[in-house]
């Protein structure tokens, strides 16, 4: 739990560096979108703790230690099948997993590391938070735990449509995106580190970022 509430103290500072950076951008609803959504979560998830007291179900608070170094390759191989290998070979398609572009003209050192702390510390950590408030809230609920697993990615994967892709492909990428979401899911069961998960998701994003907007500093 230590790490994760240094992570979580860190992305706060992440949050005002990225205020600062985009405002009156194009880039600054997307930033308080994330920022909202982390706050959101992660008070949601002090409620849930403070009147359910600790979840067995799904244990989250663990901090991730060197033993976790295979379970994180494992689940970002599994995220960069899903999201990225299939919808390729499938389609043609490139990422099935929203990733928000970079901040700041021209490209430079500068804004790709900002856009690697922001798709780090807030991107990931906000939708892995909510995620986690959602999959805990609706099993301490209904008791049902496929109910449970399967709603929040299933609203997960489909928010991916609305910022990132419509039209005839949006069906295939949908279903990419939940199919990582099983894989983060299981990622964070396995591990009992909401931390370790954030760092696969995170870990997949910053992938994405290198990929596309990194070659072109080289």
């Amino acid at each position: 739990m230590k790490l994760l509430i240094l992570f979580n103290v860190v992305t706060l500072l992440v949050a005002v560096h990225y205020l600062l950076l985009t405002f009156d951008t194009p880039m600054f609803a997307t930033t308080l979108f994330y920022i909202v959504m982390w706050i959101v979560s992660v008070v949601m998830l002090i409620w849930i703790r403070m009147y359910y007291g600790e979840v067995k179900w799904l244990d989250y608070d663990e901090d991730p230690t060197r033993k976790h170094f295979t379970t994180w390759l494992g689940g970002l191989a599994g995220v960069v099948v899903a999201a990225s290998i299939v919808p390729r070979i499938w389609q043609g398609l490139g990422t099935a997993i929203y990733v928000p572009p970079l901040a700041g003209a021209p490209l430079d050192v500068w804004s790709l590391a900002s856009g690697l702390l922001f798709t780090i510390c807030l991107t990931a950590n906000a939708e892995e938070t909510f995620k986690t408030v959602a999959h805990t809230a609706i099993y301490q609920a209904t008791r049902n735990e496929w109910l449970a697993i399967l709603l929040p990615i299933a609203v997960w994967s489909l928010a991916h449509a609305y910022l990132a892709y419509l039209g005839v492909l949006q069906i295939p990428l949908v279903l990419a995106a939940f199919a990582s979401g099983i894989v983060l899911f299981f990622t964070l069961k396995h591990s009992k580190s909401l931390l370790l998960t954030v760092l696969v998701h995170s870990g997949y994003n910053a992938l994405v970022i290198l990929l596309t907007y990194g070659l072109h500093l080289l």
